[in-house]
């Protein structure tokens, strides 16, 4: 038997002869590129000749995201660097291969190529202009028989929605290939059905995840208007209910907050994709569906991850449940440790431990078992519930999850509270079931933060850099500074944490902390 059968008929001779057809002489039209390259980067192609991608993702190599790069750099010779960068790719990855030719990123390159391919081709001569459009053919009609053929083959989760998006621009790029185009949309009506939950969350439960498949569906629906072609109603809902949920995990700096997978991001591309997908919605503060409670008052705002966690192939499911980020005007507090891209197994293992989280671990377990690669075992927190009361600006969140109850019976419970004003943040963690249970309460602080204990250990001075301070008070554990890791934007930063560990002796063991603000 073949170990993959399908890899062993896509390298043949013959299928290669299968995709060889009659190939378009021109490209339809490109459509409008919403996001801007990078000049820097561009220049530096230009110069070095060289497309690696600086974080090591081998698949961002084959994307051909760099064209709107070189594009931006404004070079002179720029078009004819990104033809001989092409005409090397094309050179060495004419045949299929498990990489290159995997469907999430051919979905990428075609879009890629649809979105560069005018400036591509403009002065090119009439050798490169045939053979670029004969790769683009045979690539398109390789991707529209894998398309529909389960997650084995045209991938899952953000990855599905990479392929369709390549399968449309490829339909709307290519003369011959229209009829592909409802093929794809119906597809991608099933996937949204599938990605996009009741209140606006993407299925992985990942801030990195909202912004990316937002950011894609945007893209999806630019080429479909550029086509004039009408914007189907499923597209245009999801692009509706994703936009504000994605404001709902920003923090005041205008980043995202680090939960299953997610890094900061760069704020202006989060500008910019709220800005494509218009509309000045708030955001979301309960979101049911998707498992996060948003807590904003004055200036100080909590986002807590109150779901079970899930993982449908991009992003890895973090045992993290019930954590949660504070920040303060454009000051993060307590955040979580981040993660680490594909290229770093070590730390991205590492980094979805409960321990890695602002939330309570017990025997230094994880709350979810965790699968090398991003998945979760048998045992996890699938009983997590949420309730949220409002009264005159004061919040309240109560929470619990059952994720260690088949390890050693205990259950967590979480309340949150936060008062009008926003500086009073006030926490209880509750723990029942049988005694002998070590515990420990982690709240990780951001890099910027600098901690001292006060009043004889008994609590600690938190001072943001540039910012106010915050006494943090906690009863029911002893109170303690460790060191900590900070990989918010994917970098190792040396940080620390404030514990609050003890031991459960068997009934309710409570833990009751309180943030206050600061006023001399």
């Amino acid at each position: 038997m073949f170990r993959d059968p399908w890899g062993w008929i896509f390298r043949r001779p013959l299928y290669r002869f299968t995709l060889t057809g009659r190939a378009p002489v021109a490209l339809r039209q490109s459509p409008r590129d919403p996001w801007p390259g990078d000049p820097a980067r561009g220049r530096r192609i230009v110069d070095e000749g060289s497309t690696a991608a600086a974080d090591g993702d081998a698949a961002a190599a084959h994307d051909f995201r760099w064209l709107v790069d070189v594009k931006a750099a404004g070079r002179a010779g720029a078009a004819e660097r990104a033809r001989q960068l092409t005409a090397d790719w094309l050179a060495a990855n004419e045949h299929w291969h498990p990489l290159c030719w995997r469907a999430d990123v051919l979905g990428q390159r075609l879009a890629n190529w649809f979105l560069g391919g005018a400036f591509l081709l403009a002065g090119a001569d009439d050798a490169f202009r045939a053979r670029f459009l004969a790769a683009v053919a045979a690539q398109a009609t390789h991707l529209g028989r894998v398309a529909g053929r389960g997650p084995r083959l045209s991938g899952r989760g953000r990855g599905r929605i990479q392929v369709l998006k390549g399968l449309v621009a490829a339909s709307l790029a290519l003369p011959g290939f229209e009829e592909n185009l409802e093929r794809a949309l119906r597809l991608l009506e099933d996937e949204i059905a599938s990605q996009v939950l009741a209140d606006g969350g993407h299925a992985s439960r990942s801030p990195a995840g909202q912004l990316a498949v937002l950011a894609d569906l945007l893209e999806i629906r630019g080429f479909l208007q550029g086509a004039r072609w009408e914007v189907p109603t499923a597209l245009q809902g999801a692009i509706d209910r994703m936009t504000p949920l994605l404001r709902t995990f920003r923090h005041g700096d205008g980043r995202l907050a680090l939960f299953n997978g997610s890094g900061e991001d760069e704020n202006e591309r989060i500008e910019r994709v709220l800005a494509e997908a218009g509309g000045r919605g708030r955001p979301v503060s309960n979101a049911p569906h998707t498992g996060f409670q948003r807590l904003s008052a004055g200036r100080t705002l909590v986002i807590a991850d109150t779901g079970p966690p899930r993982f449908i192939g991009d992003y890895p499911a973090h045992a993290g449940t019930l954590s949660i980020e504070v920040s303060h005007a454009k000051k993060r507090l307590i955040v979580n440790c981040g993660s680490r891209p594909e290229s770093d197994p070590i730390w991205r293992e590492t980094l979805r431990a409960t321990a890695a989280h602002s939330t309570i671990t017990v025997d230094d377990v994880h709350s979810s078992e965790l699968v090398p690669g991003g998945g979760l075992g048998k045992r996890r927190a699938a009983n997590v519930r949420a309730g949220r009361r409002e009264d005159a600006g004061h919040v309240l969140i109560e929470a619990s999850h059952d994720g260690y109850r088949d390890f050693n019976g205990i259950i967590h419970y979480r309340r949150l509270y936060l008062g009008a004003d926003g500086d009073d943040l006030r926490g209880e963690d509750r723990l029942t079931g049988p005694a002998g249970h070590a515990f420990a309460a982690r709240f990780h602080l951001h890099p910027d933060v600098q901690v001292s204990l006060i009043q004889g250990g008994e609590a600690a001075l938190l001072r943001p850099a540039g910012g106010k301070g915050w006494r943090f008070r906690a009863t029911g554990g002893a109170l303690a500074i460790e060191e900590s890791v900070y990989f918010g934007d994917g970098t190792r930063r040396r940080s620390q944490q404030l514990t609050v560990a003890g031991e459960h002796a068997g009934g309710d063991t409570v833990v009751r902390w309180r943030m206050g603000l600061e006023t001399a």
